[in-house]
């Protein structure tokens, strides 16, 4: 009979959680919508994000889908995966644009937060813990407003993506290996994730994970077990996943191409050195403090001893805190020691972080005085209120002087206005020293704004004086276009702008038909050749011949119109 009654009780327990669950993923999906999307479109692509638009376009043009490549150049650098990932997404939206290409990274940015979000709530629900809305949402909230994360999230590049799926397989292995005890399972998912990121950045996606598994086993004493059956379905798994590509690559060019091209990949990174060994250190480790902040000074509380006897009454905390520490500091170190590296080498890493911090972090929500106690938090949560206040004011001044009040974004008053207030508003009610909640919600939301006020202010400026690469393919579009001649083909030789490639032929369809040559040769184009300046290798100066010289960035180009064939 008392069975009977508790029965509807527990459902009903049950249906309360699962109803904040799903509030919660709803919760992350708009705001990551709202912290990433706005202002998405007005910069043009940048880095390799043309590059990256372009491979994929030239899949869906060629519908060879196997071997990336430029104007029929294959492209090897790069294994095929976000290629894929983008090609699918362009043909299913029949749109190109600079929006769709960098929504893709919004997503994998999002489905990060709600694979962490998913793996924090099994992890809790294993150790008996009682969680509340917010105390749920805090890795995926953390991920979401990394600085870093928040950069690679709103580019049309590799980089977001490799993250999501390192982070599931390493993740996926540590819940099934170590929460659900599936040691199998847990090698198998992980080695299909390691697969797919062999395939979107080459063999590198390995040192995460074995940077983070190695030693896990060997703090614990555990190191037979990456000798088990279970650790070799894991590589055949991976293996398998890689092969499922490479050996039809193989029989098509050879695979051999790829790995020339992969291994000058290592080599360059390895040993190309723009700064001089101190300069790298002391920047790589300020780059790491800036780009993880706020969170990052979480990590101070692991000096506590309180916080330490927390972990110690929870195994499974203190193994996702070991298994994360591992994983984010052990990447860390590795990628520091090269000078050639780059900050954001180490983002798959940042699920480790995001438990790292997100520990201490729910720590201060049980206990909310811990935070208050410590001298450093309380002169870093009131300074950073003072900085944002000040940083507000002097802004807001320099605009209302530097320019009219009808040229200044609203959506740029509007967020300066609101980070103004908000700030205020959290710095009077913090004065009880009563709930963390508060902290946490005013972190969330400064950085909100922060990165809002950002776009709002720099993509108008870039749009309006930084738009190189669209001025320019209108430039060259209204020469070619000009011309009395229908279908007029542009040769390009030696070096292949992709930028302009995609805004010419496939974002403003202003010339159809560009051919790619490796000499620049007279005899190898018949109406226009685009040329860098350096590369000019016949005369030009004849009657034959009409040039342009155009300024691309920082690059002089020349745009050259054989005259014979002008009809």
């Amino acid at each position: 009979m008392r069975e009977l009654q508790l029965n509807p009780i527990l459902k009903n327990f049950k249906i309360k959680y699962r109803f904040k669950e799903i509030l919660g993923i709803i919760f992350l999906i708009i705001f990551a919508l709202g912290l990433y999307l706005p202002y998405i479109e007005l910069k043009e692509f940048q880095g390799e994000e043309g590059r990256r638009a372009l491979v994929a376009l030239q899949m869906l043009e060629t519908r060879n889908f196997l071997i990336p490549n430029i104007l029929g150049e294959p492209y090897f650098n790069k294994p095929p995966l976000f290629y894929w990932l983008l090609a699918l997404v362009f043909s299913i939206t029949n749109n190109c644009s600079e929006f769709v290409a960098r929504s893709v990274s919004t997503v994998m940015a999002l489905s990060g937060a709600v694979f962490l979000t998913f793996i924090w709530k099994n992890i809790l629900k294993n150790s008996n813990i009682k969680y509340s809305f917010w105390s749920l949402l805090i890795p995926g909230l953390i991920f979401l407003t990394v600085p870093e994360v928040i950069d690679k999230a709103i580019r049309a590049e590799i980089d977001q993506t490799y993250t999501f799926i390192i982070t599931v397989s390493l993740f996926s292995w540590f819940y099934f290996y170590e929460i659900k005890n599936k040691k199998n399972l847990g090698f198998i998912i992980s080695g299909l994730f390691l697969g797919l990121g062999i395939l979107s950045k080459t063999f590198q996606a390995l040192s995460f994970f074995y940077l983070a598994i190695v030693p896990y086993f060997l703090f614990q004493k555990r190191w037979k077990e990456l000798l088990s059956l279970p650790h070799l379905l894991g590589i055949v798994t991976y293996l398998l996943v890689f092969l499922l590509w490479a050996i039809p690559v193989n029989f098509q060019i050879g695979f051999i191409p790829f790995l020339k091209a992969w291994i000058s990949e290592y080599q360059t990174a390895a040993t190309t050195a723009e700064v001089p060994l101190i300069d790298h250190l002391s920047s790589f480790t300020i780059g790491v403090v800036i780009g993880y902040a706020p969170w990052i000074f979480f990590l101070i509380f692991y000096k506590h001893k309180e916080f330490k006897k927390f972990l110690n009454q929870y195994p499974s905390l203190k193994k996702i805190a070991l298994f994360s520490f591992c994983l984010f500091a052990f990447s860390y170190f590795f990628y520091f020691i090269f000078i050639g590296s780059r900050l954001r080498y180490i983002l798959p890493s940042a699920g480790g972080f995001v438990f790292l911090t997100c520990l201490p972090v729910f720590y201060c929500f049980i206990h909310s005085h811990s935070f208050w106690k410590s001298r450093f938090f309380k002169t870093f949560y009131y300074g950073i209120i003072g900085f944002l206040v000040l940083s507000c004011c002097i802004l807001t001044i320099y605009l209302m002087v530097a320019k009219p009040l009808q040229h200044i974004p609203v959506f740029l008053i509007f967020n300066l206005f609101c980070l103004f207030i908000f700030s205020l508003i959290f710095f009077i009610s913090s004065r009880r020293k009563s709930s963390f909640t508060l902290i946490f919600a005013f972190l969330i939301v400064a950085v909100f704004f922060v990165k809002q006020i950002y776009t709002s202010f720099y993509y108008p400026y870039h749009q309006a004086h930084l738009n190189h690469f669209r001025n320019a393919s209108v430039e060259i579009g209204n020469i070619i276009t000009s011309d009395q001649k229908k279908d007029n083909s542009l040769y390009i030789c030696k070096k292949i702008p992709h930028h302009i490639v995609y805004y010419l032929k496939y974002r403003f369809h202003i010339i159809e038909n560009i051919i790619y040559s490796k000499y620049c040769d007279e005899s190898y184009f018949k109406d226009w050749m685009l040329v860098p300046a350096a590369y000019q290798l016949f005369h030009i100066n004849t009657e034959n011949y009409k040039v342009y010289q155009l300024k691309i960035r920082k690059k002089a180009y020349l745009l050259i119109k054989k005259q014979g064939n002008s009809s």
